[in-house]
């Protein structure tokens, strides 16, 4: 989560005990704050947490709501030192056709009745089921009933699939089955559209803990909120005590200066405005700058990163194509 920046973070499958959850919040009180809800007949089977970040969430004035003990878990907290919360609900439903059914008709009749708890702003976790059948490898469609329930239940709250609302045409997966080789985007993450509206930087990409599946993510901001970029670029302080680059970057801002010297201070063009060619040679200095104090091998990983994300959009790339095969099979 540091690593990250992560504001919020949810995991399924926590298997944690009271127990285990007060003494993970003593050992890591400074970092984080875990929210558990298990299953009280089962305490080591399914589970679900939320875990907020100390230094960026205000952890300790959340609500939480056990909708279903060890599948669906709803906290609140405020928002930004505002009078605002904002409300995530994790889940993990069964994997049996039946019972995710059932689970996803059963979380719906929890906004019933006199007093509801609040619509969550964010639902999100392992749904065990995919609305379109291109969310699978190989492609095929799940249980009509259970996708008509969940389908059902986002009406309800008046969600959408985020990651698929800014990627309309991509592919992608976040589990993999290692014995059949099959793939899904089982893992999402479902917003309303006013929170859609103030997102950006949708990703699914490797987890950095051994699973098998990938971690699914976005960028909330508030409206109305500047959009900070990179900011200026500068040389990396290792690349500071770097012998070659600073041999190379004294000759060329000694040619800079050179040019600077003999260029006139201002020149007319055509149509009466003004142009600067000092400004333009340093501009054009920074430049070369830049792209000196890039490392190679970073430009190198950003280069497989792009041929990365064409092959896991490519059907045909499968690693384990026999086993794909194999598992479509009848």
């Amino acid at each position: 989560m540091m690593r990250r920046k992560l504001g919020v973070l949810v995991v399924q499958e926590t298997h944690l005990r009271q127990e285990d959850q007060d003494r993970l919040n003593e050992q890591l009180k400074r970092k984080i704050f875990i929210i558990n809800s298990s299953n009280p007949r089962q305490p080591n089977a399914n589970g679900v947490a939320v875990i907020l970040n100390r230094r960026s969430t205000a952890w300790a004035e959340t609500r939480r709501w056990v909708l279903i003990p060890g599948r669906a878990l709803m906290v609140q907290f405020p928002w930004k030192n505002s009078r605002q919360h904002r409300t995530v609900l994790v889940i993990y439903a069964p994997n049996s056709a039946k019972e995710n059914e059932s689970f996803w008709r059963t979380l719906a009749t929890k906004w019933d009745g006199p007093n509801p708890p609040p619509r969550p702003d964010i639902m999100l976790g392992d749904t065990n089921v995919v609305e379109d059948s291109l969310d699978r490898l190989p492609i095929h469609s799940d249980n009509a009933a259970a996708v008509a329930a969940l389908r059902a239940l986002k009406r309800k709250l008046n969600i959408v699939d985020g990651w698929r609302e800014e990627n309309p045409d991509d592919i992608a997966y976040t589990y993999l089955q290692e014995a059949t080789g099959s793939q899904s985007r089982i893992d999402r993450i479902y917003v309303t559209p006013r929170i859609l509206a103030t997102t950006r930087c949708w990703s699914i990409e490797p987890s950095d803990i051994a699973t098998d599946h990938s971690l699914v993510s976005f960028h909330y901001y508030d409206p109305g909120q500047p959009v900070h970029g990179n900011g200026r670029t500068t040389v990396p302080l290792w690349l500071a005590k770097d012998v070659k680059f600073l041999k190379k970057a004294k000759h060329l801002v000694k040619m800079a200066v050179e040019e600077a010297h003999l260029a006139p201070a201002q020149d007319d063009t055509q149509d009466g405005s003004h142009t600067y060619p000092i400004q333009k040679i340093y501009n054009a200095l920074k430049v070369i700058r830049a792209k000196e104090a890039q490392p190679k091998m970073r430009r190198r990983i950003e280069a497989r990163k792009k041929e990365l994300k064409g092959v896991d959009g490519d059907c045909s790339c499968n690693r384990n194509g026999d086993k794909v095969n194999a598992s479509a099979s009848p």
